[in-house]
């Protein structure tokens, strides 16, 4: 699929991981005007402990989910992450929760582009405001008299 923008947003696919490292997987990344940004990936970035994968002992996969609520609530917490369009453009979703019981659908809360934001450069505030370390800190030079 070849990024392209529409009079809603951006819809593109590129390669997506947690901010806080691990396995690459490939996902589709929407971002429309007036919604969250999304992407829907092909594999996990984090553990899901809603779904479990047993190998029987004739060796049929069985994939089950649980509808325990503490589960729920574990798998919906959110998490950074990470993603690079095909188009070689960054991207970073913030806060992103896990939608999908059955496949990760993360809907994220901000989502910016040509950029990874770390986890630690940026401080969530009361409300919708969000401080953005967006550079290395920088200090006044020392004077020398």
């Amino acid at each position: 699929m070849r990024p392209y923008m529409a009079d809603y947003g951006l819809v593109s696919e590129g390669w997506f991981w947690s901010a806080c490292g691990g396995a690459r997987v490939r996902g589709e990344f929407t971002a429309e005007t007036g919604r969250n940004a999304e992407v829907r990936l092909a594999g996990r970035v984090a553990d899901d402990p809603r779904v479990s994968v047993v190998q029987t002992a004739t060796g049929s996969v069985v994939t089950s989910v649980s509808g325990d609520p503490a589960k729920d609530v574990a798998a919906f917490a959110p998490i950074d992450l990470h993603g690079q369009l095909d188009s070689g453009e960054l991207v970073s979703l913030l806060s992103a929760q896990n939608h999908g019981p059955l496949g990760p659908q993360y809907v994220a809360r901000v989502a910016l582009t040509g950029a990874h934001v770390p986890p630690a450069s940026y401080t969530a505030r009361s409300g919708s405001a969000l401080t953005i370390r967006a550079g290395p800190p920088t200090w006044p030079a020392a004077r020398t008299t």
